[in-house]
């Protein structure tokens, strides 16, 4: 699509999957930590009363909006992620038909006004006969593996399911910052056009951008024009030392101590 490598936030909107245009505000907030707002779990109206008074259906204790406890596209998503699994292990194979009643059909949910007036489009159908040839592809996964858990990862992005996924998959290491450096980073922005009010004295020495080819800009309050690249965010840090413990939850010492009482030994997971 025309503009797809122009990576500041209205360009994204237009030339990714609808589900970007679904998740996040369409522009910069200081809300969040990356300038990149989520509001994927409000209606259209809400957003509406940014900066002024919610009225009670959006407030934290007396929120009325519905409850989802599953949603049909999860449903769709673990079907065709089993099927395609057990596949792999001589099962049934799938079929086009398994695609077009799964992804394609996911891929196929409407636009509403807002995001067609946004330049929005629908992705492409998913064909077993051409799928994407994704250089980053983990050598152990299949293509078709790795396209569901694409899927998944545009749907349920910002959801439960995301790091349980990451963990069954044995894939945590994706989270690990230290081969890979850019999930610290935030949108890509340009402050001077999209975010001016960040420009102040208080941000000196503090807001900083990093350029497509590595190099760090900080602001020194007369370089206005040249903030221009992937925000890093203040005060980000790592998370912890990724090993295999991170698989496996650690048993909580109230449930040690209830044990110990009634004379039995809890023995704590491995490596915590």
């Amino acid at each position: 699509m025309a503009n797809a490598s122009n990576l500041d936030i209205k360009n994204m909107v237009a030339t990714r999957d609808p589900r970007f245009e679904a998740t996040f505000w369409d522009a910069p907030k200081k809300e969040s930590a990356s300038l990149l707002y989520a509001c994927k779990f409000i209606d259209r109206v809400g957003p509406t009363y940014y900066g002024k008074t919610y009225p009670a259906i959006y407030g934290s204790n007396t929120n009325t909006n519905d409850a989802p406890v599953i949603r049909y596209a999860e449903v769709l998503l673990n079907w065709i992620e089993a099927k395609a699994e057990l596949a792999a292990l001589g099962g049934t194979a799938v079929v086009q038909a398994d695609i077009d009643a799964s992804i394609n059909a996911i891929r196929n949910r409407p636009l509403d006004a807002v995001a067609i007036s946004k330049g929005v489009k629908k992705t492409a159908a998913m064909s077993l006969a051409a799928l994407p040839d994704d250089p980053d592809r983990d050598a152990d996964v299949p293509a078709l593996i790795w396209e569901i858990r694409r899927e998944r990862r545009m749907e349920f992005v910002y959801e439960y399911s995301r790091l349980l996924d990451l963990k069954r998959w044995k894939k945590i290491d994706k989270m690990n910052v230290s081969s890979n450096p850019d999930i610290m980073l935030g949108l890509w922005i340009n402050f001077q056009a999209e975010y001016p009010e960040w420009l102040i004295p208080a941000k000196v020495n503090k807001l900083k951008v990093k350029k497509e080819d590595g190099t760090i800009v900080t602001y020194t309050g007369t370089n206005a024009a040249d903030m221009v690249g992937y925000y890093i965010p203040e005060n980000a840090s790592p998370r912890d030392p990724f090993t295999d413990r991170v698989y496996l939850a650690p048993v909580g010492n109230t449930q040690i101590n209830q044990y110990k009482d009634k004379g039995y030994t809890l023995t704590q997971s491995p490596g915590w």
